[in-house]
């Protein structure tokens, strides 16, 4: 099952944050920050 989700936040200080929590990135989650598009996911275990 693929589901996506897409939120807005104050800063892109805030959306940095976000992705790079531990406990959210997974091996199953790939996090996407827009306006430059940065991207954060785990690969072969690896942030």
């Amino acid at each position: 099952m693929l589901m996506i989700a897409w939120t807005t936040v104050g800063t892109s200080d805030d959306a940095e944050r976000i992705a790079t929590d531990p406990t959210l990135l997974s091996e199953t989650i790939c996090i996407q920050i827009e306006g430059p598009i940065r991207s954060y996911y785990r690969w072969q275990g690896k942030p």
